[in-house]
């Protein structure tokens, strides 16, 4: 294990040793995005049976008397839900009100307290009875205009079941570098001529602190105290 730059084209990653944590919870959303994706196999129904036999294992809280394989998993799902999006297809397994599901909205309002809505749950309920086409009348009760708009634009399809992707890639596949990846990247700003900066008319170390000081890679007691190195580089310069 070693100290890492992460340079990259768009930004870097803050000076540090690999987050073992991160990449580790990383690896637990791996599974977690398995468990969603190979529902016939053998140990994702043994897992149902015992914990989400009638429920969405996403919303479904571990209890203290889990197994620790089950306790891992849910803390995996928490980063699923954060970048897991439903690919609308017939609408049966998308809870509209709970899901993410409409293009660049996180979070919806709760669902309208009127006595006609109390039956529309899920997403199909949205479109008029027998067919594959939105309820313009009933997108109006349940959403503002912005909102409705942005549902409107969701072509259903002719056929096939709802799709649950992953957002960080554009081929809608989990990966755990992706995941990664955005919980520490750091993007660096715009704005900042790097030409300028190594064009600078002095020491190559006063460029370099400078590069490390914009990019916010000097290694400080702050940054330095989470990879348990303070006391180690405290040791090494008073020796």
């Amino acid at each position: 294990m070693g100290i890492f730059w992460g340079v990259r084209k768009f930004g870097v990653y803050r000076l540090g040793f690999r987050n073992l944590e991160g990449f580790n919870l990383a690896l637990l959303a791996k599974i977690g995005w398995r468990l969603l994706s190979e529902r016939d196999t053998l140990w994702v129904q043994i897992l149902k049976h015992k914990y989400f036999l009638h429920g969405n294992p996403l919303k479904i809280i571990s209890k203290k008397n889990s197994s620790w394989l089950w306790k891992c998993i849910t803390k995996g799902f928490i980063q699923i839900k954060k970048f897991g999006v439903w690919e609308i297809r017939d609408g049966s397994r998308v809870d509209i009100w709970e899901d993410i599901w409409i293009p660049n909205i996180t979070t919806l309002t709760e669902k309208p307290s009127i006595d006609t809505l109390s039956n529309i749950n899920k997403v199909k309920d949205l479109s008029i009875e027998g067919t594959r086409v939105w309820n313009s009348d009933l997108l109006a009760i349940c959403f503002d205009a912005q909102i409705v708009n942005k549902i409107k634009n969701i072509r259903i399809p002719s056929h096939g079941h709802d799709q649950f992707r992953w957002s960080l890639n554009n081929n809608g596949n989990f990966s755990v570098k992706s995941l990664f990846e955005a919980m520490y990247y750091v993007e660096v700003s715009t704005t900042i001529n790097w030409i300028k900066v190594w064009s600078i008319d002095c020491l190559p170390r006063i460029q370099i602190f400078v590069w490390k000081c914009l990019s916010d890679i000097l290694p400080l007691n702050v940054f330095l105290e989470q990879c348990g190195l303070t006391y180690l580089v405290a040791f090494i310069w008073k020796a």
